[in-house]
């Protein structure tokens, strides 16, 4: 399955990159994963206050909102916008009794084949308002599987919560979903304590590396 990978806020973020086991090169630079070649990156430099890079990123604005958010995602650059130090800053709004934000997935899509592996990464900071302040606001780094842009069904097209942060609390989540519409399933880690006002990188690693019960998709925080 391929998966493309979406962001919401808020946070800032300093780099994603993608690699794998496959011979692939890529000019953007990112960490050195040993064992593995870089395939994709984004470093988001340019013009401070402009959006995202649009052949790398797409913004989801969608008419009707999911989850029973209260927010609208919005492609304004005063939601989400590169600064001037090669982060995208990510910010949600209260305007007039609204509030927006802002949601971007990565227009390519990813797949790892039979016998390799895929590493998925972001460097984000997260806000450092107390908690208090931060109730029902839910940033998250996660992937969709590719069919959610054709069909709309979820948890048909799984997916993978790489980073979740709720209500301001010092823990990372991971979850997998998948099933279907009536009976959705997931499983998910107890969480892992972390100090959130801080740059972290987050991946998860996908092995289809010998018999299938040998692989696996593992949580990695700041490298470990």
């Amino acid at each position: 399955m391929k998966y493309p990978f979406s962001i919401s806020s808020p946070y800032l973020l300093s780099l994603l990159s993608i690699s794998t086991t496959l011979p692939f090169t890529h000019a953007i630079p990112a960490p050195q994963i040993p064992g593995f070649t870089l395939t994709w990156s984004d470093t988001f430099s340019g013009a401070a206050g402009s959006p995202a890079s649009p052949k790398n990123w797409q913004y989801e604005t969608p008419l009707t909102n999911q989850n029973n958010e209260i927010q609208h995602y919005t492609s304004s650059p005063s939601n989400a916008h590169l600064s001037n130090t090669s982060t995208l800053q990510i910010t949600p709004l209260h305007t007039s009794g609204t509030w927006t934000s802002a949601r971007l997935s990565t227009h390519q899509t990813f797949h790892c084949p039979p016998n390799n592996q895929l590493h998925l990464q972001a460097r984000i900071k997260l806000g450092n308002n107390p908690s208090t302040h931060q109730q029902g606001i839910w940033p998250a780094f996660w992937t969709l599987g590719s069919s959610f842009r054709n069909d709309g069904l979820w948890p048909q097209c799984a997916e993978w919560d790489i980073m979740e942060q709720v209500n301001g609390a010092s823990i990372n989540t991971g979850t997998i979903h998948w099933g279907n519409t009536s009976s959705p399933l997931a499983i998910a880690s107890s969480g892992i304590p972390y100090e959130r006002a801080q740059w972290h990188e987050y991946a998860v690693r996908i092995s289809r590396v010998g018999e299938r019960e040998e692989q696996s998709i593992s949580w990695v925080l700041d490298g470990s």
